[in-house]
């Protein structure tokens, strides 16, 4: 890849970076994952330009428009106004919207044609619904990590680990109980999902993300797509579409 058509890729969570390079050809699926924005520095320099999704920490955004100032490189940090030419947003504000949902979107339909969920698994699952070149909506719930603790905190006597089951059983223990149980109503959705686009259409496609991904990895869900970050594959898109 040339240094003329480098675009660097930053998806800022609340807990980590996940960085990526793109040209004017393709998306390169080589993700970097950062805790903090120091190793960004010599990324900046390398690049023609820089294309951020901001949902978590503002300091590490402010740290990369200071980088990009200094080193002259242009910065686009992406909002949910961008290329709703192109897909229209259910939501009446669709400032409302989550960036990373909003990116997800435009991910979706650049990776499939047919009607697609695009199911991002973090410390929420989000669930949205994409048709042709509509959003339709979509729902947000509570994730793994997050309906555990929950729980545990708020339930006496009930208690859990910090294992993370690789399929759905049934448990024989408290801990084993709370961690199927939660697997059980995160799979559910997935489930839900696929009723409402089966209701609607004969074949669509489901696109898994995020961090949490493998808890529905071995789904018997038909057209699964694993995608290790749609935000970065929507930031990719929109560079290449060249938005302002």
């Amino acid at each position: 890849m040339s240094a003329g058509n480098k675009t660097l890729l930053i998806d800022i969570g609340n807990s980590r970076l996940k960085v990526a390079w793109a040209s004017d050809e393709n998306f390169h699926t080589d993700i970097m994952t950062l805790t903090n924005a120091d190793p960004l520095l010599p990324l900046i320099q390398q690049a023609c330009s820089v294309w951020v999704a901001s949902v978590g920490k503002a300091a590490w955004l402010t740290t990369i428009e200071q980088q990009c100032d200094r080193f002259k490189v242009p910065l686009h940090v992406a909002t949910n106004q961008m290329a709703t030419d192109r897909i229209q947003c259910a939501y009446v504000d669709n400032s409302t919207l989550g960036v990373d949902r909003w990116l997800g979107v435009i991910a979706a339909r650049a990776l499939t044609a047919l009607p697609v969920v695009v199911i991002d698994v973090g410390t929420a699952i989000t669930c949205d619904f994409v048709q042709e070149d509509r959003h339709l909506g979509g729902w947000i719930g509570p994730g793994y990590s997050l309906m555990r603790d929950s729980l545990t905190q708020n339930t006496e006597r009930v208690f859990a680990d910090e294992h993370f089951p690789e399929e759905l059983g049934v448990g024989i223990s408290t801990p084993e109980c709370v961690s199927q149980g939660c697997l059980s109503l995160l799979q559910g959705m997935v489930l839900n999902a696929c009723q409402q686009l089966a209701s609607r259409c004969e074949q669509y496609c489901v696109i898994v993300s995020g961090g949490g991904k493998s808890l529905l990895a071995s789904m018997p869900v038909a057209e699964m797509m694993l995608v290790d970050n749609v935000v970065l594959v929507g930031l990719s898109v929109l560079s290449h579409n060249k938005q302002p």
